[in-house]
């Protein structure tokens, strides 16, 4: 038995398409959208989705890059223990496609079970400290607005940082080991993100930090085993990860695996490194043209499906589904 949060920004024709393909009576949904996303949800819409083992929670504004991905799916986690019973937590997007059926997961899951593993995340640790970027005393207070690195968040950067943020390649969105380096707040109502040098004990309380958890990144997606989501939720220092992760880059992708690998976590040795998702959960064109990879891959969820180019895809999934 499973329990999905699909996060969404109130596309709910993907939803509606999602919900097709992975709808169970006996699994658990959470569908958690975007605060401040238009909702396009029409009667029909909540009709469609007015079922109990269906939950539409709306907990924050989201931003790219910043923690409020984190506060959503934490919040997901936690509003699926309280709808019932399940074995598996699994994470998707809207534009997420199942490659097997439902049965198909549910039978890898239990032979690998047999294995002892129950956690599935494919994450990466740093091998030395991470090193902080603290603030010069001359450094000029102005920021500066950056170049448009994606189009769903705008980035406000102290100058001191300014060459670092010249390109993407230089920035913490490609150069991961700056991600825990530098202060970023995440001004969610208005899909900003604030990056500047840290202060001098900032930089301290961090580095004392991350000597105890070591810093571990991956992508976001997982499948995780219930007991797995209640020590996490109940672990008496998961304030201070939000406290010391709410300050760093892309969270999303560094303090659920950090949690993860943790020496206080008593299931680290139940993780399998290996999230299930279609090339490594790097989003690409999911159409008809990567239709015989899907079907060849041992995967269990691939992203991102296309919006044009998907008549065979969704037929095969449509049969997937009905198995």
């Amino acid at each position: 038995m499973f329990a999905f949060m699909i996060m969404t920004s109130a596309r709910f024709e993907n939803v509606r398409r999602m919900m097709r393909w992975i709808y169970r009576p006996e699994n658990f949904y959470v569908i958690s959208i975007d605060l401040l996303a238009n909702s396009s949800m029409s009667e029909e819409d909540l009709q469609a989705l007015d079922k109990p083992n269906i939950k539409i929670v709306r907990p924050c504004p989201v931003t790219w890059g910043g923690i409020s991905q984190v506060t959503s799916l934490f919040n997901g986690m936690r509003t699926a223990t309280e709808m019932g019973q399940w074995r598996y937590f699994i994470n998707l997007s809207d534009t997420d496609v199942p490659i097997k059926s439902l049965s198909a997961i549910s039978a890898q899951l239990d032979q690998y079970a047999q294995q002892g593993k129950l956690n599935f995340v494919r994450s990466w640790g740093m091998t030395t400290t991470p090193k902080m970027v603290e603030m010069k005393p001359s450094a000029p207070p102005e920021l500066e607005e950056m170049m448009a690195m994606r189009p769903d968040v705008k980035f406000l950067v102290h100058r001191q940082l300014a060459n670092m943020f010249s390109s993407s390649k230089s920035s913490p969105v490609m150069e991961i080991k700056w991600r825990v380096s530098l202060h970023v707040t995440d001004v969610s109502y208005q899909k900003t993100l604030i990056v500047r040098p840290l202060f001098r004990e900032e930089a301290i309380g961090r580095m004392k930090f991350f000597a105890r958890h070591r810093p571990h990144f991956g992508k976001m997606w997982s499948i995780l085993h219930r007991d797995t989501c209640e020590w996490m939720l109940n672990y008496e220092q998961l304030p201070e990860f939000f406290l010391q992760f709410g300050g760093t880059f892309c969270p999303d992708e560094s303090m659920l695996h950090t949690l993860l690998n943790s020496e206080d976590n008593p299931h680290r040795d139940t993780i399998m490194a290996n999230a299930f998702r279609f090339n490594k959960a790097s989003p690409i064109a999911i159409n008809d043209h990567v239709l015989p990879k899907l079907q060849a891959s041992e995967d269990f969820f691939a992203r991102k499906l296309s919006q044009k180019q998907t008549t065979k895809l969704e037929a095969w999934l449509d049969k997937l589904a009905a198995q």
